[in-house]
């Protein structure tokens, strides 16, 4: 198998590092309040699925560990400007893809009890893509 079909996901609340070689996580879900989101990434499969259908979406989220270990399983809200809940998941794998508006959100993503907010703008067209890391538990 080649190294590149190998991905280290690290998940929450565990101290074992997961060795994934194959079976995709992949899972279209819809917030209540019809805001479409999509998560997974973990597997190739899967980000393929995710790559091709990335451009219907207006925000990709991206988790990880600063050592670069992609992570699952994120507690992820993302909040209006007024304070009102659009999305509120655990993300099953390393990308979270939401379909909003354009506009200014909060986001709160949590991995180990340790809570990373982040405000992003999101353009009214394109897709913006967001980076959160955490530094690797103990």
């Amino acid at each position: 198998m080649k190294t590149s079909n190998r991905h280290f996901i690290r998940l929450t609340g565990a101290a074992v590092v997961v060795l994934l070689l194959s079976g995709p996580v992949f899972a279209d879900q819809n917030a209540a309040d019809g805001v479409a989101y999509l998560s997974g990434g973990v597997g190739e499969s899967s980000r393929a699925e995710i790559d091709a259908v990335q451009d219907q979406y207006s925000l990709k989220l991206v988790f990880a560990y600063t050592t670069g270990e992609f992570l699952a399983e994120v507690g992820v809200v993302i909040t209006d400007s007024a304070g009102t809940t659009l999305v509120s998941t655990d993300a099953d794998g390393p990308w979270l893809l939401v379909n909003l508006p354009a506009g200014t959100y909060n986001v709160a993503a949590t991995v180990n009890d340790e809570t990373k907010t982040q405000q992003v703008t999101v353009p009214a067209s394109g897709l913006k893509t967001v980076n959160m890391q955490w530094p690797p538990a103990l």
